[in-house]
């Protein structure tokens, strides 16, 4: 368990995620050290920390430099680099249920986009999720939450996928293998300051 502690916009982190993250402290300096052996993530809460590190890591180098810098002062802080800080404060507010934020504080404003033609295709033993966005606004990206037992709640451990979503092109990727039977999934979109807009949106597929 990941535990903050810090007065006003101070943090300061401890603990491991999902065994991919680590916050610690050495010789009284603060880092977060990532696990780099390639493998396929098991639990619950593995494939939800690998769908956020998958979106969160490329996507520092496409922010605009205003907002890289909008970390140092965070990242002083901290004791770590401007994108360690970037990846160690955006996974806390997952873990807390915030989204990510391109910049720092975030200021949890704007309009999540929205989705159409929402589909779950079998392939195989698995399936084909795709959607269209739709009404893109402020949107940075989308959540996709997981279930076998009906439709997915909102939490950290039913998180399946977090595509970017700053196109109108039709999103898609291929899940496999997936049990047999019938799986749910639900969508909510972020913005790019952190702000979670729940689309009620719901669709399934039935793995033969």
């Amino acid at each position: 368990m990941v535990k903050l502690t810090g007065p006003g916009q101070s943090v300061a982190a401890s603990g491991s995620l999902a065994d991919e993250v680590t916050f610690s402290h050495w010789k009284g300096a603060p880092y977060l050290k990532v696990k780099r052996n390639p493998r396929q993530p098991r639990s619950a809460e593995q494939i939800a920390m690998r769908a956020a590190m998958t979106f969160l890591s490329p996507r520092w180098t496409e922010l605009a430099r205003g907002d890289q810098l909008s970390w140092d002062d965070t990242a002083a802080e901290l004791n770590v680099t401007s994108p360690n800080a970037y990846l160690a404060v955006n996974l806390a507010r997952f873990r807390s249920w915030n989204g990510p934020t391109q910049a720092f504080p975030a200021t949890d404003t704007g309009s999540g986009g929205n989705t159409q033609n929402r589909t779950a295709t079998a392939i195989g033993k698995g399936l084909l999720l795709g959607f269209d966005p739709w009404q893109i606004a402020q949107n940075w990206g989308y959540i996709i939450y997981h279930s076998t037992v009906g439709w997915p709640v909102r939490n950290w451990d039913t998180i399946l996928w977090m595509p970017k979503g700053h196109t109108l092109d039709r999103i898609e990727r291929v899940f496999s293998p997936l049990s047999q039977g019938t799986h749910y999934f639900r969508i909510d979109s972020f913005t790019d300051t952190g702000k979670i807009t729940g689309l009620a949106q719901t669709f399934s597929g039935v793995v033969p």
